[in-house]
């Protein structure tokens, strides 16, 4: 079984979207470092997300944000 934070490692861009969405919406800042890795790396890849193609990179710096400033609203949702 792998964590969450594992999964923003996995091969599907997917399951990195989907992992970096639930570790920004669960408020888990340990994640802050991975998906500072993940923002700078997973740049060729892009997720269906409400409707549109988004890079995972966008996905993780949205999930960044979120972490840095829960008391704003947030639009980032699940990738479809």
């Amino acid at each position: 079984h792998y964590t969450l934070l594992e999964l923003l490692a996995h091969q599907d861009e997917d399951v990195r979207a989907t992992a970096a969405v639930a570790l920004g919406k669960m408020g888990q800042s340990r994640a802050l470092p991975a998906l500072q890795h993940m923002a700078l790396t997973d740049t060729n890849h892009e997720t269906t997300l409400r409707g549109l193609w988004v890079h995972n990179s966008s996905i993780a710096q949205q999930s960044i944000h979120i972490l840095l400033h829960p008391e704003q609203e947030q639009a980032l949702d699940w990738p479809e």
